[in-house]
């Protein structure tokens, strides 16, 4: 007996067995936390309904799925101890990078993080082009911070630092502000292309986004350029900057 398939609303649903769902390959492995497993699950064992994960099957694995929306969904059915789920499927020539994109960024607020960690399991520029212009629909602030990393950067070093799971792109922000604080106080190395690329790594390097934020406020004081240059001595010796350690003199 096949498994059934049937169209409602012109959308398709097909129900398929857990074990062909697979992670998309550009999805935070940290999506699915236990707390929202756990939430969820009240939910669903009080309504007693699991809306149709959205699934889009994998173009060299006939039978088998990409999730593209309703990972914590799929946990919830496991847990329950389902072994099948009907699932909403997507055109097979949908491509897989803006299938990922638009059923996160239209049913949930994505994160920045987010969003570079899927650049970061991109593998071809178009993949990473996809995302970028389905960004700039609704989040066009996230995709000019990653266009900027990468303008500095480089796109291999955005992948890798995408790859970590823990960088977000507005830093990025910060360091805007610190080469144009730079250029106020007349340091020339700011505008050169590799000082403002170790400036940008040091953000990720440290966490010291929330120290440098503070220092903002003391930077046009008359001490602005002497902790200015503290903090660029910071940058160049790759050392954290604690604020209160350069509020003395």
């Amino acid at each position: 007996m096949s498994t059934p398939i049937f169209s409602l609303k012109k959308n398709i649903y097909k129900v398929i067995n857990l074990r062909n769902l697979l992670p998309h390959p550009l999805q935070p492995p940290t999506r699915a936390l236990k707390e929202r497993v756990t939430d969820l699950l009240r939910t669903i064992t009080h309504s007693c309904v699991i809306d149709a994960p959205v699934v889009l099957e994998i173009p060299d694995k006939p039978g088998f799925y990409w999730i593209c929306n309703g990972n914590r969904r799929i946990a919830v059915a496991t847990l329950l101890g389902l072994t099948r789920l009907e699932c909403k499927l997507l055109p097979k020539d949908h491509d897989p990078a803006k299938a990922w994109i638009d059923h996160n960024t239209g049913t949930r607020a994505i994160s920045g993080a987010e969003v570079l960690t899927a650049i970061g399991r991109t593998t071809t520029a178009a993949e990473r082009n996809i995302i970028l212009q389905s960004l700039v629909r609704g989040r066009v602030g996230t995709a000019n911070q990653i266009q900027l990393m990468a303008e500095v950067l480089g796109w291999s070093t955005v992948r890798r630092l995408g790859r970590t799971e823990h960088a977000a792109p507005n830093r990025v922000t910060r360091f805007k502000q610190v080469v144009e604080l730079g250029r106020h106080f007349g340091v020339e190395k700011v505008n050169d292309k590799q000082y403002q690329r170790k400036i940008l790594l040091w953000f990720y390097t440290f966490d010291t986004y929330r120290e440098v934020g503070d220092a903002m406020r003391y930077f046009k004081t008359k001490n602005g350029a002497a902790l200015f240059e503290k903090l660029l001595g910071c940058i160049s010796r790759n050392k954290p900057f604690v604020l209160d350690n350069y509020l003395s003199f």
